[in-house]
């Protein structure tokens, strides 16, 4: 498809002041914000007006599916437009009957597909719940599976992602997919789990729950430094100020299920075991009220969002969404610690208790 003739570049007009105002809507879409990876893609300006709309040589965007503007056989940008990035203003403007009947296909065929694998994992995770498919039964084979449903093949891969995301099947490659045993971790009650009491027997936060459901806690460990920036009004900082930082993969039986990184002032941490990959017994808190920082105080604030691809990676995860928290540690009237947590909504859950009035 051709948005640029000979005509158009060398007298800019209507036309063009159109497209480059869509070109600056798709590198902000919210449509577009929502899909899949970020991909940037390199961009080589044959028309003068492009610079002073995009001044950089690159643009980013979100990929989708398959669209070129192209000025005669050069390729501009790659992008996806669904009817909706058009808006009124430029409507199906430039694109071909084909090109119109082509957009329009991807949206009619994109839902039903998505629907497919859905519903396909919702079956299969209605006979794992019932019972049907027990721990440790192997599912079906994809081929039995393409036939029973006939479905595709990588259709049939997304559903049981699907079900190895929710922590409900174990995939071995090239032997094929098992009914895995319940992994979802019950995170205690905050004040329970960073008790000193807990902290002096070694089973403070993360071992707690080690300790109570049975599994076997591993975490990797990476420490650095870094300004204070965003955190610098936090802790009462200047920006300039440096941060120890401790950055924590969690597993459970070999399992990550939750990412930890956790932030101190460095005149707090410089020369104790805060720096260390390993703090030794009861972990940070114990070393903080050993350096006479006794902690007063914590607060928790709880959310949800899409991971993003260094979070879906580490948590080994597809997709769905993630629980957040982040906790403050006071010591007296001073932040002592910012701990950002993010969890695999389908394998951590959060629990909260208090006496009731």
């Amino acid at each position: 498809m051709r948005l640029f003739t000979k005509r158009h570049m060398a007298f800019p007009s209507a036309h063009m002041r159109l497209t480059l105002q869509y070109l600056r809507n798709v590198a902000a879409s919210e449509v577009l914000a929502r899909t899949v990876d970020q991909v940037v893609f390199s961009v080589q300006f044959l028309v003068s007006a492009f610079m002073d709309q995009l001044t950089c040589g690159r643009i980013t965007c979100r990929r989708i599916n398959s669209f070129a503007v192209k000025t005669g056989s050069r390729l501009l940008i790659n992008w996806v437009p669904s009817r909706d990035d058009f808006g009124q203003d430029l409507g199906w403007y430039g694109m071909t009957q084909s090109t119109r009947r082509a957009v329009a296909a991807k949206e009619e065929v994109s839902m039903p597909a998505a629907a497919k694998y859905r519903e396909i994992a919702e079956a299969l995770r209605q006979q794992i719940e019932a019972g049907t498919l027990a721990v440790g039964d192997q599912l079906p084979t994809e081929q039995a599976l393409i036939s029973q449903y006939d479905a595709s093949r990588s259709t049939i891969r997304q559903a049981l992602q699907e079900l190895r995301d929710a922590g409900l099947v174990d995939i071995r490659h090239g032997v094929g997919a098992f009914v895995a045993p319940p992994r979802v971790v019950k995170r205690l009650d905050s004040r329970e789990r960073l008790a000193r009491a807990r902290r002096e027997r070694n089973q403070a936060a993360f071992l707690a729950e080690a300790a109570e459901q049975g599994f076997t806690p591993t975490s990797t460990v990476r420490v650095w430094f870094e300004p204070a920036q965003d955190y610098a009004k936090i802790f009462g900082l200047t920006e300039t100020d440096e941060l120890c930082v401790r950055d924590r993969v969690m597993r459970a039986d070999g399992r990550p299920v939750m990412l930890a990184v956790s932030r101190l002032p460095r005149e707090i941490t410089q020369g104790t075991a805060l720096e260390e990959v390993d703090t030794g017994p009861g972990g940070a808190h114990a070393r903080l009220e050993e350096a006479g920082y006794e902690l007063t105080y914590h607060e928790e604030i709880v959310g949800a969002k899409v991971p993003d691809s260094t979070e879906r990676q580490l948590l080994d995860i597809s997709g769905g969404a993630v629980l957040t928290v982040r906790r403050l540690t006071w010591s007296g009237e001073r932040v002592v610690e910012v701990n950002d947590m993010v969890m695999s909504g389908a394998t951590y859950e959060l629990r909260y208790g208090w006496p009731a009035d």
